[in-house]
């Protein structure tokens, strides 16, 4: 992938309802809130779920360093859990390109 010098790819991150919520399998009423971070557990998501924004200087400097774009998400329940058992919950990730 090559991004243009003002193009950037910016990638977000949702799940259901906007709400980070783990959903036990076996009982959808029970639910554990929980955060998602990026890069270091302690920086929250930006604006709107963002995750990433991808420019030409950042896959310079990857490429120079023969890595891959890449971004860590780190997830922090909001909660102790109250019950044992399974929890699911469904992302969506969506790369959205801006031409500059």
């Amino acid at each position: 992938v090559l991004i243009p010098k003002d193009d950037v790819l910016q990638v977000t991150v949702t799940s259901p309802n906007d709400d980070f919520i783990l959903i036990h399998y076996k009982d959808t009423g029970i639910t554990l809130p929980y955060t998602l971070s990026v890069g270091s557990p302690d920086t929250p998501l930006g604006a709107d779920g963002e995750i990433a924004r991808f420019t030409k200087a950042a896959y310079q400097e990857k490429q120079a360093q023969n890595a891959e774009l890449a971004v860590e998400l780190y997830a922090r329940l909001s909660a102790e859990p109250r019950y044992a058992g399974d929890y699911t919950d469904t992302l969506t990730f969506t790369v959205t390109y801006i031409d500059g």
